[in-house]
This record gives structure tokens, C-alpha cells and sequence, in this order.
């Protein structure tokens, strides 16, 4: 991601508090239905949500767009490790 992006990303792009809870399980692996089922949504609607993400952090797919939380600090590895979030 450019510097420009990041300042996109901070300043007007930012990820949603929604957002943030499916990236999370991305990290740790989970499937759309796991991630809709600990959520309490519907599949197709986390499937919605990780287009965005993908989309929003400027990446090729989900692991990158892991990658790119990690180093931005939009996710906390601890916690991705502990699963404490």
C-alpha cells in the first residue's frame, strides 16, 4: 500500500468496527459460515464484508489483507494468537 493509501485508509476508508471483527477471523482461519455463525449473520453477508476488506486495504486476497492489517495495526497478532477479541 502507497503512503497515500494508508492517509486514504486512515482518514476517510477506514475499516468498520464489523469489518474488523470478520478480518479477524480471517486470521484465524475461519470459514465465511464460522465467521457468520460466531457474528450472528447471514454467509453471503460476510462474503460482502470480506470484498470490502480486500477492497478497502488496497490488497489481492485475504492473506494479504491480513498481512496488511498486521503491519498497519488495524489487528493485534496477540490477540489473533490468544483469540481474545
Amino acid at each position: 500500500m502507497t503512503a497515500q493509501g494508508l492517509r486514504d485508509l486512515i482518514e476517510g476508508d477506514a475499516l468498520t468496527d464489523r469489518e474488523v471483527d470478520v478480518l479477524y477471523g480471517i486470521a484465524l482461519g475461519e470459514t465465511h459460515t464460522q465467521t457468520a455463525e460466531r457474528l450472528i449473520l447471514a454467509p453471503e453477508t460476510i462474503k460482502g464484508y470480506r470484498k470490502t476488506i480486500v477492497a478497502k486495504l488496497g490488497a489481492k486476497n485475504l492473506p494479504n489483507a491480513v498481512v496488511k492489517a498486521l503491519g498497519i495495526g488495524i489487528i493485534d497478532i496477540s490477540k489473533v494468537l490468544d483469540e481474545e477479541f
